[in-house]
């Protein structure tokens, strides 16, 4: 995908592994690179009120006090990287770059169950507490979604509502959110290749043992209030069809 003279806009380290590969190919097609962490970065991350506050620099230019409404500091990188290929366009003269249009874009970016966060009695579902809701389904979405929970909700009792399809890295998805909850309520997403929630229960004790208790639920809508007294957020994760299923009565 890197063009002959054209920009690389990349978000790897290029000390890392993949970075050394990546900045090989691209000085050999004469391609100038922009790295993240040296010619465009993020800092001063903060929490404004459910979204993240932050300050972009790109070379000379620093926008200060962006937001987005995006959870999990993963999403700050590829907003990076979205705002370098703008300013890189700009600077070729393919548009007149706009910092009001940026900074009202940012706020208006919505990504239905990408780490969503529902406010407690949100929708039809009306339960006490929040619920984060993401489409996690492989091992690497899964540890960013532990570093938000444990970042964003430390020291807080968490329950997990977990349904995955049975071609999914299943071991190595529980394994990433090793230590996170005190409850996971095992589910069967709304598809064909659902994996049943016998052989869910059992790789979750597999892999975490006693750490969690595990709960079976054959209709997860059936979950009330009285299920969740003890709940200061609720995580649902594991599918897109379970994420899109639930949303509906989230909205």
């Amino acid at each position: 995908i890197i063009k002959p003279g054209r920009p690389l806009i990349c978000g790897e380290k290029r000390s890392s592994a993949a970075g050394k590969e990546i900045s090989a190919v691209a000085e050999q097609r004469g391609s100038p690179g922009y790295w993240l962490g040296e010619h465009f970065c993020i800092s001063g991350v903060r929490d404004d009120s459910g979204a993240q506050q932050f300050d972009y620099t790109f070379g000379d230019l620093t926008l200060k006090q962006l937001s987005v409404s995006l959870r999990g500091r993963h999403q700050l990188d590829n907003v990076a990287l979205a705002l370098s290929a703008t300013m890189l366009a700009a600077q070729e003269g393919l548009f007149s770059f706009d910092e009001s249009l940026v900074r009202s874009t940012l706020r208006s970016i919505l990504l239905p169950a990408r780490q969503e966060f529902f406010a407690p009695f949100s929708g039809t579902w009306n339960l006490p507490c929040p619920v984060l809701l993401d489409s996690a389904h492989t091992p690497k979405s899964m540890a960013a979604l532990k570093k938000t929970v444990t970042g964003t909700f430390p020291n807080q009792e968490r329950t997990l509502v977990l349904g995955v399809l049975r071609d999914k890295s299943i071991i190595e998805c529980l394994q990433s959110l090793r230590g996170v909850f005190s409850t996971i309520v095992a589910v069967e997403p709304n598809s064909p290749r659902a994996m049943p929630m016998g052989e869910l229960v059992d790789q979750i004790r597999s892999v975490l043992g006693s750490e969690v208790a595990v709960v079976k639920c054959p209709n997860v809508l059936e979950l009330e209030a009285a299920d969740f007294v003890d709940t200061d957020i609720l995580v649902v994760t594991g599918s897109v069809y379970l994420a899109g299923f639930l949303r509906q009565s989230l909205i």
